[in-house]
């Protein structure tokens, strides 16, 4: 059975290990691809493949596998979205702009056609490559702590693929720009909501923080170091930290950076 597809992605972790494609079939299906060499032939109908050279120099099937990558967050939402139904890119939009993008190294800014309430567009991020999960399973566990507390901007969705497996989230858009020592309150009042659960954020920095001016409040990002604690001096010391990280002249180079 012959089936086609495309090559979406490859990936090869050292040079003495074999490629592994990802590729999107006919039927919008993603499956895995493990070949030693560019570019592999046709699927097979399963989810993962290892080819290997034919005695006629081509790539041919070795051997096919019906399995399943491991999530690279752990589910806990109630809402999925899967990466075949994300709305279009967002055309002017350029994620390296975006402050909710920053560190960020896959990130696609869609709009939400009103599917999640009050919140037009939204930030997706995803990574299928289970060996790169940390960032996002950092994240993803942090923010299922945080549901409901109004510390960050909201979860709006696991994104998944093939409608199964969970390899990213969709956030709130905000309108936002960094924070300066004018905004000192602001960046207390939600870094103690923070520490009110137990947690600390492990990467404070200027840019850890997004200020609403609509909104008049504060709100944290970036959680990849973030983790529960019980010793008081720590967060204390990071709470004692806001004076040194927050500039008390802005920075010209994001002055008028306000975000849509």
């Amino acid at each position: 059975m012959s089936e086609s597809f495309e090559i979406v992605d490859a990936f090869m972790r050292y040079p003495q290990e074999p490629y592994l494609y990802r590729i999107l079939t006919e039927f919008s299906v993603f499956k895995y691809l493990v070949s030693p060499s560019a570019p592999p032939g046709p699927a097979s109908p399963t989810s993962a493949a290892n080819s290997s050279p034919s005695r006629d120099g081509r790539l041919s099937l070795s051997s096919t596998e019906n399995t399943r990558l491991t999530d690279v967050c752990t589910p806990w939402h109630a809402s999925r979205i899967d990466l075949l139904d994300l709305p279009s890119r967002l055309s002017g939009v350029d994620t390296l702009d975006e402050l909710q993008c920053h560190g960020q190294l896959t990130a696609r800014v869609v709009t939400t056609r009103g599917r999640y309430g009050q919140c037009p567009t939204a930030i997706c991020f995803w990574i299928w490559q289970p060996h790169f999960r940390y960032g996002l399973y950092a994240e993803s566990k942090m923010y299922a702590a945080m549901e409901g507390h109004d510390i960050a901007p909201k979860f709006l969705a696991h994104i998944t693929e093939n409608r199964g497996r969970v390899i990213g989230h969709m956030l709130e858009r905000l309108k936002v720009r960094l924070a300066t020592i004018h905004d000192m309150g602001k960046c207390q009042a939600v870094l103690a909501r923070l520490h009110g659960l137990g947690i600390t954020h492990g990467g404070l920095s200027r840019h850890s923080f997004l200020i609403d001016d609509e909104r008049r409040r504060a709100y944290l990002h970036g959680f990849v170091n973030s983790y529960h604690t019980t010793d008081h001096g720590v967060l204390q010391a990071e709470f004692n930290s806001l004076g040194r990280i927050l500039p008390r002249k802005p920075d010209p180079l994001t002055v008028g950076q306000e975000k849509l």
